[in-house]
């Protein structure tokens, strides 16, 4: 909440199950200046629980504007905003339909169940700043809301059986989440290059490593394939972001391309659409995990760069176990297949055509060392007078 005495703060309730969604309306309320405190809830069971304020939002205030997704889990926007404009006491709170669909349909139906206005998200973030800045123009410069009537007792939170107290331990094990996410040291903070070419994804991608990484984070960033290829020959990275859709390659050529040029970096590929076969592809290409970027938050995002590192570590691990493996193998000499040899002098053609002694062939392609001595039957032929004499 931004607290100013002598501007005005509204409550905004944003009904979204959109994490990134989430991310991009907290920045441009931030960007747009608008004092304000943010309730989020994910789905329209929820929603309606806040407004109602049953378990567990029994202190949840009533929100002077309501921001509405219309494509919810559990409950569907369109019969939270019904549900909204039938209740006595909710009716008078302004709702803005804040969703992706541009359908004709969904327009008509949404104004018919009384939404206050209809609003098409765009998905670049400097836009979408701008719409959030002409709402906070109207609903806060120009329009007098209802909530600005409501007496002390309808705006008070009611006086029911607070929820039970959260134990201290679920507090601690919390707080301990919250501070791995938020606050890990810069010694852990990994290098990161981004080559995405759209400015709204690039910003949101930076706010949320910031959150995560903090300032020790190193994040260098392409709009370009060629441009990450020269980044990258300059300096290693310790995972590589990549976005599907680039002005100089497109697709899973870009994994195909990327991977070839830096084999030993892990790549988490971004993409715009939510194709489990393109991303499983992608990582059959050799990335070693991708992203939807309309899903996930930087928790997720947190997870990804994490176990892309370690797997990337452990294939190399593997790999030179495998080599080490390979060239112990080759060490191993043993003879196999047809050996030519001379039915004569005994001598063996080697592979290169030649004639050696047949125990220089063997102590060659063989770990053999050879002792010699004479057989009874060549000492009695070569040596028989020597043989006579000793008997």
């Amino acid at each position: 909440m931004i607290s100013d005495p002598e501007s005005k703060s509204i409550a905004i309730l944003l009904v979204e199950d959109n994490p990134a969604d989430v991310r991009l309306t907290q920045e441009a309320l931030k960007e747009g200046h608008v004092l304000h405190t943010l309730h989020t809830v994910k789905d329209g069971i929820e929603a309606m629980a806040f407004l109602r304020r049953e378990r567990p939002f029994e202190g949840a205030p009533c929100p002077d504007l309501i921001f509405l997704d219309l494509n919810l889990p559990r409950k569907d926007g369109r019969e939270v905003l019904r549900e909204i404009k039938s209740d006595e006491k909710l009716r008078r709170i302004p709702v803005v339909i804040l969703t992706t669909s541009k359908a004709e349909d969904d327009i008509l139906k949404t104004y018919s169940d009384h939404a206050n206005c209809f609003i098409t998200k765009p998905v670049d973030l400097d836009h979408f700043i701008d719409v959030i800045k002409t709402i906070k123009q109207f609903w806060m410069n120009i329009v007098t809301l209802p909530s600005q009537f409501m007496n002390e007792k309808e705006r008070a939170v009611p006086d029911i059986t607070p929820a039970p107290r959260e134990r201290p331990e679920e507090k601690m094990k919390d707080q301990l989440n919250t501070d791995m996410i938020m606050t890990e040291p810069e010694s852990g903070a990994p290098s990161i290059l981004l080559i995405e070419d759209s400015p709204a994804d690039e910003r949101l991608i930076r706010i949320m490593v910031a959150e995560i990484w903090g300032d020790g984070i190193v994040l260098r960033h392409a709009s370009r394939l060629s441009e990450g290829v020269i980044l990258i020959e300059a300096e290693k990275s310790d995972v590589i972001l990549l976005d599907l859709g680039l002005p100089d390659s497109l697709g899973l050529e870009s994994v195909e391309r990327f991977c070839g040029i830096a084999p030993e970096i892990p790549v988490i590929v971004l993409t715009g659409l939510d194709d489990e076969m393109t991303g499983n592809e992608a990582v059959r290409k050799g990335a070693q995990d991708y992203l939807v970027k309309s899903q996930f938050d930087g928790r997720a995002l947190k997870k990804a760069v994490k176990y892309a590192i370690e797997r990337k570590r452990w294939d190399r691990t593997r790999e030179k176990l495998i080599r080490e493996l390979q060239d112990a193998l080759n060490k191993i000499k043993v003879l196999k297949g047809l050996v030519p040899i001379c039915a004569c002098c005994k001598n063996i053609r080697n592979d290169k055509g030649f004639w050696e002694r047949i125990e220089s062939y063997i102590k060659t392609h063989s770990d053999v060392e050879f002792t010699h001595s004479i057989c009874p039957n060549c000492e009695k032929k070569y040596y028989s007078e020597l043989s006579e004499d000793q008997i």
